[in-house]
């Protein structure tokens, strides 16, 4: 029989749609298969962990899997990540989270996220932005977090997700950005401080001003970095505003910006500078607010994304390589057991001992081609975490 992608998520269609357990013979008359290729696909999904099964008596009865299957995966992320049960309670948490916490893994598994991440950011209720999230909508937040009397900054984020059995449940990404917030303050604090960590700093910096009508005004003052990525003096900078090094498709997002900027006090985006050359250097750019001589005026710390961006592409590149590998890894599969199955059928045409050596081989690359079935099906779950995490089907798509 020729396996088929689609028998597979026929099985798991009908698992879904009854959480309590079928067995092989109830699943073979919902979707409309024989019993023993249902009872060959099962053992697949069971390999592969998206399946399984319980005996009851002589019968067995087979439901979606709970599990996780992508835990492995969460290591490659640099932010931590924690992921919660519909119930709120941590179901599976990646080294960076447990060594920023010192908290064992084995010891903050099933636990609610309210006792272990305790934020200090006033106004900030987890609970509510976990709901917020079930409700389907993605929450990014700045949080304080107090660890060993040291307070750290985490931009949070919270996403909607589904497992493999379809429940819900929840995400929670935390990027550490206690140095930057600590740069920040330090500007803000000293202006002996101020000008040695502006013009030490790695990433290009630039204070402008905001007229009477909350737009943006002339440049009040730029570092070393800024100077050198724009290729403009420091002169040339300070008789300049935001609108004459910015891109035109940056501009037209510099409403919005605002709106946040004085919504929040912080906005965090991506840009397209304009050096003096012409050229363009895609950034990103994180801007706040702050009162300065009893005036408002923002900080824009940027970085230059170039290499990111060039990654990105590669990312894409090799994403649409896995795509191509996995049909070609299906289509494979099939073309071996098609000939297999008639090399099959006619074994009794030879004698006995021959016939018998014809099967044990035939069996063997059975097995082998189920093995292939199991590392398909693994393949495709990466592919999925992969569109999911790192959002790579969209830009695969429209580039």
């Amino acid at each position: 029989m020729v396996a088929d992608h689609k028998d597979y998520s026929a099985i798991l269609d009908v698992l879904r749609a009854n959480p309590r357990g079928m067995s092989v013979t109830q699943i073979a008359e919902a979707i409309g298969m024989n019993r023993i290729s249902v009872a060959r696909y099962l053992d697949v999904l069971r390999t592969s962990g998206q399946v399984d099964m319980e005996p009851y008596g002589q019968a067995k009865v087979y439901y979606l899997s709970q599990r996780v299957p992508i835990s492995a995966m969460l290591n490659f992320s640099s932010d931590m990540v924690v992921v919660l049960s519909k119930e709120q309670r941590i179901i599976e948490a990646n080294t960076n989270f447990t060594r920023i916490f010192n908290l064992p893994r084995d010891k903050i598994l099933d636990k609610p996220i309210q006792n272990v991440l305790h934020p200090i950011t006033p106004d900030l209720s987890i609970q509510k932005k976990i709901d917020s999230a079930l409700e389907g909508e993605e929450v990014v937040e700045e949080i304080r977090v107090l660890k060993d009397h040291e307070e750290l900054f985490f931009r949070m984020k919270i996403v909607p997700t589904a497992f493999t059995d379809g429940s819900p449940g929840i995400t929670i990404l935390l990027e550490d950005i206690t140095e930057q917030k600590r740069s920040v303050d330090a500007l803000i604090e000293s202006e002996t401080k101020f000008r040695m960590l502006f013009n030490n700093a790695n990433d290009s910096i630039i204070l402008h001003a905001l007229d009477d009508e909350g737009h943006p005004d002339g440049f009040l003052e730029v570092n070393d970095v800024a100077c050198r990525n724009l290729g403009y003096s420091r002169e040339e900078l300070l008789a300049m505003t935001v609108e004459e090094i910015n891109a035109p498709e940056s501009l037209d997002q510099l409403p919005a910006i605002f709106e946040r900027l004085f919504s929040k006090g912080h906005a965090t985006f991506e840009e397209v500078q304009i050096r003096k050359d012409g050229s363009a250097i895609p950034v990103e750019t994180s801007s706040h607010l702050f009162e300065l001589n009893q005036k408002l005026v923002v900080i824009s710390i940027s970085r230059d994304i170039t290499e990111r961006k060039e990654m990105q592409k590669r990312e894409r590149e090799a994403f649409r390589q896995i795509e191509k590998n996995l049909e070609q890894f299906l289509t494979l599969t099939n073309h071996i057991r098609n000939p297999l199955s008639v090399i099959v059928a006619y074994e009794d045409m030879l004698p006995s001992e021959a016939s018998e050596k014809i099967l044990e081989q035939a069996r063997i690359i059975n097995d082998i081609l189920t093995q292939l079935d199991c590392g398909w099906l693994e393949s495709v779950e990466v592919r999925d975490f992969l569109k999911r995490r790192f959002q790579l089907y969209e830009e695969t798509q429209e580039s």
